[in-house]
Order: structure tokens, then sequence, then C-alpha cells
């Protein structure tokens, strides 16, 4: 199985037992299994938003002190060290979460301080495809990427494929699994505009058709 560097391997496991569950061939024993997933409407806006963790590499601008912008590593411990402020527990926060943070900190130092966090690097920019596609396996987010794109990145879909039930696995940061179904036949017939952004640590799966 290839490897999903940087991304917690417990998190990894979850999402792709719960594959596993999926392509089970017993219909009863998939229904439970379909049962158990959390619901579309589980999904809060927060839930599309990226959250920075352990190794992603930022940029910060003081746009009024810009002697003060600096690259910065956030370490394993989720902290990222930054001038003047030092150590700050930055993992887990959006982008918008971040700077407000730091907008805050700064204040103790400069006078309205106006700051602004940019992500240069994601720590493992990848996300994982699994089932009915000709190349499964970990694909690399190159800006900003959609369901689709993805699949097509990964060979495209085999004739066995539910084009229309591909399922979006996305862990929240309150350890819950959320799951979104998008279909895939619909946006390439024209019929639907609803394609789903994935993010980083995010599993695609395209289960069979039928099933």
């Amino acid at each position: 199985m290839p490897v999903f560097s940087g991304t917690p391997l417990p998190r990894l496991f979850a999402l792709l037992s719960i594959c596993g569950l999926l392509t089970l061939e017993a219909c009863a024993t998939r229904e439970q299994a379909l049962a158990q997933l959390p619901l579309e409407h589980d999904w809060t806006a927060e839930d599309y938003k990226y959250r920075i963790g352990p190794g992603d590499e930022l940029g910060l601008r003081l746009i009024l002190n810009p002697d003060m912008n600096s690259q910065v590593t956030v370490g394993a411990d989720g902290r990222g060290i930054f001038p003047l402020v030092g150590p700050v527990p930055i993992a887990g926060l959006t982008v918008e979460e971040a700077t407000a943070m730091l907008t805050k900190n700064y204040g103790a130092y400069l006078r309205n301080p106006a700051t602004e966090m940019l992500i240069y690097n994601y720590a493992s920019a990848q996300v994982f495809v699994a089932g009915e596609v000709k190349l499964p396996g970990a694909r690399q987010v190159r800006g900003t990427m959609t369901v689709a794109q993805v699949i097509n990145d990964s060979g495209g879909f085999l004739p066995t494929a539910g084009m229309n039930n591909v399922v979006l696995l996305r862990h929240r940061r309150d350890g819950r699994v959320l799951m979104r179904k998008v279909n895939v036949l619909a946006l390439y017939k024209g019929k639907s505009d609803e394609d789903i952004r994935v993010l980083p640590g995010d599993v695609v799966f395209v289960p069979r058709s039928g099933g």
C-alpha cells in the first residue's frame, strides 16, 4: 500500500477501513456499514478549510513591519517560532484562525499590527484514491484540485466504476469521519457543477457500479 507521508497512520487506517467495508460483497453487511457513516448534513463550512499541520511551511507577512516577514516551518510539537513573539501553537488552526491569533500576539508588541498568513508548502499534500480507478494510491495535490480532477489524475475510472456514487472521506478535528457523495457522472455530462475541492489527507473512494 502506498505510504501517506506525513499523515498520521491511525487516521489513514480508519479512513481506509471504511473503504474496505464499502467493498464488501454481502449487501446486508455493506448497508450496515453505510448506515454507520456520517451523513452529508454533518458537514459545516469549517470542514472545507485546510488546517495547518506539523511540517507545513508558512509565510508570515507584517504589512507595516516588513522587516519581520518570515518563513516558518511548523514543528512536530505543532508550534511555529515567529520573530518577536516566539513559539506559537498553530497546528490544527485554519489560515484565518492562525492569522487572527498572530495578530493578537503581535498586538502586545506592535501598534495595530496587520498580519497575513500563507501556506507555502504542505507537509503532505496528498490524497488517497481507492476503488475502481486505473491507478489507485496516493496522489499529489497541486494547488486547488477537486474530486473529479484527482480521479482523472489517477488514470480515470475503470469500466466497473460507480461514477455517480463517488465517496469523499474527510477526518474532522473532533475525530469524526465525514462522508460526502459526488456524482461525477453528472459532472462529466454537464448536468451538475457540484464538484468538491479535496484537501490533503482526504480519501476518495470509487465503488463498483450497482454496489
